[in-house]
């Protein structure tokens, strides 16, 4: 569920009843209740999902989008080991051309269909698995674009929770809500956030579709279904829009629901910190088959992750700014250009910035992050023992850049631009 924020959800305890299907799958599953990305970014959350690795290892960042060949990915260890594998990108940034089809035996991306009425991952889905042998193991990976702003996918569901939809804005607005052009108050985002839950209803009806899919082909019991995000999404919180610039828990915080019951405890909860990273090595130990150079920890080793920090980082925002085109230079953006790491251990959350503009959160006391410990006397000491945590994390996790990394992404084709136009991730 690309851009799913966690606290915006149902099944997490959400107010608006937007995942009917995940609440019903929670009572089959583990659900991870401190789940985190790696970051606030697609490509990056991704790699480190695919790999097993952290940003700092794969080097799919902000500066350089593209996944290196020199890693191995699930699919390609799935493939080794004779599954059928097949990939569907509803988004644009994690194309072919970036080398996140490494491993699938098909990689298909949305937006080169044509007429096509039905949502257009399920329709992908369907036919893949009409094509597959059901009698060989398979693996599918499905993403779902329509949480990312702009908000207006969802079609019927567009009116869920609010009664005009045009109304007020829709999330497509981002650069200039950072250039100050735009003085929105609680009205407008309280706006955005409901076009945001009704995108999460939609995404949900359709991750609903594919469950009975499986079901019915007699595929579902024998199926190890996992449903995740990338990243969250900012609707105001911090003065932050979307999941540019920031670390913040609705950019970072995301679902994590795992259905299958031989080895996930239907229907409890998981309050240990689980990341992307983790996926990869979970399903290997699953299987029997070699985690290979993955940094992530096995979800079901019992007692690993108890005392485990939790990295993040958002690397110098060149993605970002290129979205602004001649306004990148405005000095509104300076106090944005800096590098962002992150790292939650127990309850203490620090948010380190390249500019020394630091932040120091205790999540216990205070989920929402309104309370910024790091300059005050009881948060000195702490900050300064974060911060060399935070040292220790990359110097273990580093990888050299890989060669064949090209700054700034791939070479892409013209529809794909388009795509990543109507993100509003290119001008």
């Amino acid at each position: 569920m690309d851009t799913a924020r966690q606290d915006h959800m149902s099944c997490y305890g959400y107010w608006r009843p937007n995942t009917p299907n995940l609440e019903e799958l929670a009572g089959e599953s583990t659900l991870y209740r401190s789940a985190w990305s790696v970051g606030s970014w697609t490509a990056p959350g991704h790699a480190s999902l695919f790999t097993g690795l952290y940003p700092a290892a794969h080097g799919c960042t902000q500066e350089n989008w593209t996944l290196s060949e020199g890693v191995d990915t699930l699919a390609e260890t799935l493939r080794q080991a004779g599954y059928q594998t097949v990939g569907i990108t509803e988004n644009a940034t994690i194309p072919a051309a970036g080398g996140f089809s490494q491993g699938f035996d098909q990689y298909h991306e949305t937006w080169r269909l044509e007429g096509i009425l039905d949502n257009p991952a399920v329709h992908l889905f369907e036919q893949s698995l009409d094509s597959i042998d059901h009698a060989s193991p398979f693996l599918m990976f499905v993403n779902f674009i329509e949480p990312h702003a702009p908000y207006t996918s969802s079609g019927e569901f567009m009116g869920a929770y609010v009664d005009d939809p045009g109304a007020g804005p829709d999330g497509n607005d981002t650069q200039d809500y950072y250039l100050g052009q735009l003085p929105w108050g609680d009205t407008e985002f309280r706006h955005m956030r409901a076009l945001y839950d009704a995108e999460i209803l939609y995404t949900d009806h359709q991750i609903g579709r594919i469950i009975e899919r499986l079901k019915r082909d007699n595929l579902w019991n024998d199926t190890v279904f996992i449903v995740t995000s990338d990243h969250g999404e900012n609707i105001g919180e911090h003065g932050h829009m979307e999941h540019y610039f920031s670390l913040h828990e609705p950019a970072v915080r995301i679902p994590l629901l795992i259905r299958y019951p031989p080895a996930f405890a239907p229907g409890s909860e998981d309050d240990d910190p689980a990341q992307l990273t983790d996926i990869y090595p979970t399903l290997c130990n699953l299987l029997n088959l070699d985690t290979g150079n993955s940094q992530g920890v096995d979800l079901l080793e019992r007692g690993a992750r108890t005392d485990r920090p939790v990295l993040m980082e958002f690397y110098w925002p060149s993605q970002a700014l290129a979205c602004y085109g001649e306004d990148w230079d405005n000095p509104v953006l300076n106090r944005w250009k800096r590098h962002l790491r992150a790292v939650v251990y127990g309850s203490d959350k620090l948010i380190w910035a390249s500019d020394g503009d630091h932040e120091l959160y205790d999540l216990a006391a205070d989920p929402g992050e309104e309370r910024n410990l790091a300059k005050l006397p009881e948060g000195v000491a702490r900050t300064e023992s974060l911060t060399a945590l935070l040292d220790s994390l990359i110097e273990r996790y580093y990888w050299p850049s890989p060669e064949d990394h090209k700054a700034g992404g791939p070479e892409l084709d013209e529809e794909t631009r388009e795509a990543l136009r109507s993100l509003g991730y290119l001008r």
